[in-house]
This record gives C-alpha cells, structure tokens and sequence, in this order.
C-alpha cells in the first residue's frame, strides 16, 4: 500500500477506536490496535464506493458475528458516516472517488501497489 493509502488506513483505525463497540478504550484498556485489523476491509469497501448505510452494515456485520455483541444501529450508522466523511473531506489527498462518481469496482488509486495487501470484500 502506498503513503496515501497508509494515511487513509490510519484515519479509519482511529476512527474504530472511537466506535469501540466491546468498550474496551483502545491504547487505554486495551491495546491500541484492538480493532486496526478491521480497517482495511472497510477501506477497501469505501473505496468500491460503498454507501453510508452498506458501510453501517459492514459495521454491524462485525459487532454482532466477529464480536458476538448486541446490536447498535445508531451508532454503527453514526460511525459509518463518520468514516465516509472523513475521506471524502480529503479527497484530494487520498484520490478517493468523490460522493458524485462512486467508485463501483476496482479500487483506488492509493489502495494500488505491489506491498499492498487488501482485498475487495463482498
């Protein structure tokens, strides 16, 4: 994964460490990666051009079968739209496709390289 990628990677992680559906505080009661590994399948879901709503469900996917929690909708969309935001308010410097010309398949440009390692999911 190239520098870009690695920076876009990096806000998303801090971004679950925010959401923290177990409650554990990452970097606090936890280690800080606690939830780092999840990141580069939503990564590559946002750069496919996943919707808000598919990305909540991606969310929701991990807290109820990955984490065998409760549900929590509201905080999984929250998060979501948080995620999606946050890229998209640095677009320029990730290239990732604009909210007009969602990207439907590949992946962006950033998320290209030869040391990359993350895969479509879906």
């Amino acid at each position: 994964m190239n520098k870009k990628g690695r920076k876009a990677l990096h806000v998303v992680e801090g971004i679950l460490r925010r959401w923290d559906p177990i409650g554990v505080r990452p970097g606090v009661l936890a280690p800080a990666d606690e939830y780092d590994g999840c990141a580069g399948a939503i990564l590559s879901l946002v750069a496919r051009g996943a919707s808000v709503r598919e990305l909540a469900e991606h969310l929701a996917k991990i807290r109820g079968k990955m984490m065998e929690l409760e549900p929590d909708p509201e905080r999984d969309l929250a998060t979501a739209r948080e995620i999606i935001a946050a890229l998209r308010s640095q677009a320029d410097d990730y290239n990732f496709p604009p909210k007009e010309k969602p990207a439907l398949s590949g992946r962006a440009s950033w998320l290209r390289g030869q040391d990359s390692n993350l895969r479509p999911v879906g």
